[in-house]
This record gives C-alpha cells, sequence and structure tokens, in this order.
C-alpha cells in the first residue's frame, strides 16, 4: 500500500513539475500535500492496524507527521541539489523519491510511529 501511494506522490509530482512546467520546490510540495494525506489514511487503517490502539491513535498522528516532514526535507533536498544545484531535468528527483524516501519513512514508520 505504501509504495502505491508513493506512485501517487511521485505522478503528482511528475505531472505538476513536467507536464505542467510548475517550479520543481512547488511541485514537491504539492505532491507532499497529497502524499501525506493518503499516506496517513492508509497507513493507518490498512498497513498497520493491528499495531496501534484507538487510544495511542493521536500519539501515532503527530509522530507521522514528524516523519512526513522527514519525507518532506528528503524530497526538498533531492528537488534542489538535482534541479538547481545540478541543473538536471524536473524528472530526475523521482529517481530517489521512489527508492530512497519511501523506504526510510517505512522504517521509521514501522518502528517509531506505529
Amino acid at each position: 500500500m505504501g509504495g502505491g501511494v508513493a506512485v501517487i506522490s511521485v505522478s503528482t509530482y511528475w505531472i505538476a513539475a513536467v507536464l505542467l512546467a510548475i517550479q520543481p520546490l512547488i511541485a514537491n510540495f504539492i505532491s507532499y500535500v497529497v502524499h501525506v494525506t493518503l499516506s496517513f489514511i492508509i497507513h493507518r487503517s490498512w498497513t498497520f492496524k493491528d499495531t496501534i490502539s484507538e487510544a495511542r491513535a493521536h500519539q501515532a498522528l503527530y509522530r507521522y507527521v514528524s516523519v512526513s516532514l522527514v519525507a518532506l526535507a528528503m524530497n526538498t533536498a533531492w528537488t534542489a541539489y538535482l534541479t538547481q544545484i545540478l541543473q538536471l531535468p524536473a524528472w530526475t528527483p523521482t529517481i530517489p523519491m521512489v527508492f530512497v524516501t519511501p523506504f526510510v519513512t517505512f522504517l521509521i514508520n514501522r518502528y517509531w510511529v506505529f
């Protein structure tokens, strides 16, 4: 499920940055908003459904938001470095967005959030 949300998130970035020519850092933020919303709902109700009680749901939400900000920082770093410093095409940040960020955030969510 998390992989599917990552695909939606990267697709949102791709549409915004590549097809609509929105500045890559703004496209990254748009992608972040879509991702954090869908991801929490899916992780809470599906992926980690059996690992958290209702009593801990609020704590999980705060921790999840913290992890999502780490993901935003990672993806912003990829985007800035690849598109602004290295002057690569707007699509290049999608590679670490797909292969690095989801892996890191899944591990943090698994062992700290849920």
